[in-house]
C-alpha cells in the first residue's frame, strides 16, 4: 500500500525538472507526443502554474493551470444559466500520472488539487468570484473527468492535438469547494 499522494505547486528549479521529466516520460515515451509540441509557451507564460503530486518515493504525477481570463465564451455559458460573463475561466492541462502510480486515486487527487491551487491562487485574490475550469481532454479519458463533475462541451466538435483527438470539458468551481482535506495536506 503507497502513502497518499500530496499535491503541491512547483517552487524550485528542481521541481521544474521533476515536471518536464514526468511528462517527458508519459507524453513522449508513452504517448509519442514530441517534445518541441509537448513543452510550449504556456509553460513559460508569467501566470502559469505547476504543480506535483508526491508521495514517499518523490514526484510521480504533476499538470499546470495556465493564466486566466475574464469572460467565457456563449457556448459555455449557455451551458450554466445565470453565470456572470465576467467569470474568470481558468485552463487545467498536462495532467500527467507515472504508470507505476496509476489506478489507486492519485488522478483524482491530481485534479481535485489543481482545482484548489486554482481557486486559492485566483478567486480569493479576485474577491468572491466563481471560476470555470476548462480541460482539453483526450478522448479516451473524458469519462474521468466527468466523474470529476466536468461537463463535456456539447457544441465543439473533436479536434486533434498532437495527433491525438480530444474533447473539451468545462466545471464550474465554487470557493466553498475548495475546503476540502485531502490526506496529508491542506490546499
Amino acid at each position: 500500500m503507497s502513502t497518499a499522494m500530496q499535491v503541491r505547486r512547483a517552487e524550485s528549479a528542481r521541481d521544474m525538472l521533476d515536471i518536464f521529466a514526468i511528462r517527458r516520460a508519459v507524453f513522449n515515451g508513452e504517448q509519442g507526443i514530441s517534445l518541441d509540441r509537448e513543452i510550449d509557451d504556456t509553460d513559460f507564460a508569467s501566470g502559469t502554474i505547476h504543480f506535483l503530486g508526491e508521495d514517499a518515493s518523490g514526484a510521480i504525477a504533476v499538470g499546470r493551470i495556465s493564466p486566466p481570463h475574464i469572460g467565457i465564451p456563449a457556448d459555455i455559458s449557455a451551458m450554466f444559466p445565470g453565470i456572470a460573463r465576467d467569470t474568470l475561466l481558468g485552463k487545467l492541462g498536462r495532467f500527467a500520472v507515472l504508470s507505476s502510480a496509476r489506478g489507486c486515486g492519485n488522478g483524482k487527487e491530481l485534479v481535485r488539487g489543481a482545482e484548489r491551487l486554482a481557486l486559492n491562487s485566483w478567486v480569493r485574490s479576485a474577491g468572491n468570484v466563481s471560476l470555470l475550469l476548462q480541460v482539453a481532454a483526450q478522448v479516451p479519458v473524458i469519462g474521468f473527468y466527468q466523474k470529476l463533475g466536468y461537463r463535456l462541451v456539447t457544441s465543439r466538435d473533436p479536434y486533434l492535438d498532437a495527433g491525438i483527438e480530444h474533447r473539451d470539458l468545462v466545471k464550474l468551481v465554487e470557493p466553498q469547494a475548495s475546503v476540502v482535506q485531502f490526506p496529508g495536506r491542506w490546499l
